[in-house]
């Protein structure tokens, strides 16, 4: 299975129990009480954010180096007509999020009918 397709975060989710890890921690450096491990993490925060990084990177098929960003040129935006306009402009970049929340907002649209007389109905077909 090709976890980087999924839309959840099980790539980078840890079974391990949390009190495994704090264990681990503590042990290996040299922590005995809650009030001291409780300052460990606080002054060494940065670091440790760093490390779980690290590590949920190793355990899926992305690297640090892929997700740097780096300077694109400029280019024209374009601009939808309306929530129905399906042109997929050029450099078009899919997305399931965006997918997903125009769909959502097309079938909100659905439920709403405009109130069309009969003078409108008619100049529609002249």
């Amino acid at each position: 299975m090709n976890f980087s397709l999924m839309n959840s975060g099980r790539p980078f989710t840890d079974y391990k129990p949390s009190s495994m890890t704090n264990q681990h921690t503590k042990n290996t450096n040299s922590i005995l009480t809650n009030n001291e491990y409780r300052k460990y993490l606080t002054e060494n925060a940065v670091s440790i954010i760093g490390e779980n990084s690290y590590n949920s990177y190793k355990l899926t098929p992305f690297t640090p180096e892929k997700h740097s960003y780096a300077d694109y040129p400029t280019k024209k935006n374009y601009v939808f007509t309306n929530i129905n306009d399906n042109h997929k402009p050029y450099e078009h970049e899919p997305s399931d999020l965006k997918d997903w929340l125009i769909n959502r907002e097309q079938l909100e649209q659905r439920k709403h009918t405009p109130l069309v007389d009969q003078y409108k109905l008619l100049s529609q077909y002249k």
